[in-house]
């Protein structure tokens, strides 16, 4: 009996614990393995990846709080751009901007200039943060915009330290493929250790009605103030990988383009799980990379359909319409992958034993 009840614990510490994570992993080195097998451009990956990590980080705060937060991306700003400042060789600086002595003196490598992307963005997120949490719903909502318009006016304006309008420049391009993948999964166990913890289960409760968590003793502010600060150092981490991606970015590369791109995958694979946020970037990715392939024009019949890449948008915009209407809650409706069927152990199904050990003890 022993050994069966220990069979049954396993069981369901896998289904229910470890599966989930390991489902989650497992698929994106797939997706990535056969996005690398198809032909699919590097730099197209690359901003794949980029794009995940800052899923994976708004739904550390939005999908498990409810508050949806159209701010992110200025982290991801704040991230890049401190990335920029401490990874551009002192030589380039002196020649290309006019940075303050102090930050023109600055030079570190790329995991230090990520691990500190993150930490400003942490810091600068908890400072905002005891405002806008003092809100909720779409107040709260509407407030996380304004944090992303006041960054963008920031890095347009102070040119001393972002180099205004023209962008930084000479970033060294040091992160590639796997690193990102590497990060990838880093930020799943992180998500997932996070959303199993105590402070992710009241926080999901105060989502749920935050009105009964609060009247049970949860410190609704408190946990989503926790939520936030550490979904924003996840994404000022990946603002610091994406400015060693791509060498070059300006304000205009964190704004509201870049802002509906980020919520529409996460609402596309299911808000409120860890496996929707994943999904919902590689169903959009998918779209995006069959969209590009047939930019040249393709032939349907007797119709021939010449390119058009401003349909793009357009033809997203429809998917992400009917699939509101047809699955509100999302491809994933909200939920983890689970192992579809419970598995017989010592002659019962797991289901059956718990409920024979639950009458035994009435």
């Amino acid at each position: 009996m022993s050994e069966a009840r220990s069979g049954i614990d396993l069981a369901k510490i896998w289904g229910r614990r470890v599966f989930p994570l390991v489902s989650v992993l497992a698929l994106v080195v797939i997706l990535v393995v056969v996005a690398l097998l198809t032909g699919m451009q590097e730099a197209n990956l690359l901003r794949a990846l980029i794009d995940l990590l800052i899923v994976l980080a708004l739904y550390l705060f939005s999908g498990i709080s409810g508050i949806f937060s159209f701010g992110h991306i200025a982290f991801v700003a704040i991230g890049a751009y401190t990335a920029g400042i401490l990874t551009i060789p002192i030589a380039k600086k002196d020649q290309l901007f006019e940075m303050p002595p102090l930050l023109e003196s600055l030079s570190t490598g790329p995991i230090a200039a990520i691990l500190a992307g993150a930490l400003v963005a942490a810091v600068a997120a908890a400072i905002f943060g005891l405002a806008i949490l003092r809100l909720s719903g779409i107040a709260a909502s509407i407030g996380t915009f304004s944090i992303l318009v006041i960054v963008h006016v920031v890095a347009e304006n102070l040119k001393s330290v972002t180099n205004g309008q023209s962008g930084m420049t000479a970033v060294p391009m040091t992160i590639g493929v796997w690193a990102l993948v590497l990060a990838a999964g880093v930020f799943i166990v992180i998500v997932f250790l996070y959303q199993s913890s105590p402070w992710g289960l009241r926080l999901r409760a105060s989502r749920e009605d935050d009105v009964a968590a609060q009247a049970v003793g949860i410190r609704v502010r408190g946990e989503r103030w926790i939520a936030w600060v550490g979904s924003a150092a996840l994404a000022g981490a990946a603002g610091a990988m994406y400015a060693q991606v791509v060498g070059t970015f300006a304000p205009g590369s964190f704004y509201l383009s870049q802002t509906f791109v980020i919520i529409t995958m996460l609402v596309v694979g299911g808000s409120r799980s860890l496996a929707g946020a994943v999904t919902g970037v590689a169903v959009i990715t998918v779209i995006n990379e069959v969209l590009r392939r047939t930019s040249a024009g393709f032939t349907l019949g007797d119709l021939k359909l010449q390119s058009a890449p401003a349909l793009t948008p357009i033809l997203l915009a429809i998917f992400m319409l009917v699939l509101l209407i047809v699955r509100p809650s999302g491809l994933t409706k909200g939920r983890e992958f689970t192992i579809p069927h419970r598995r017989e152990v010592a002659g019962k199904s797991t289901r059956g034993r718990d409920v024979a050990d639950a009458n035994a003890g009435k």
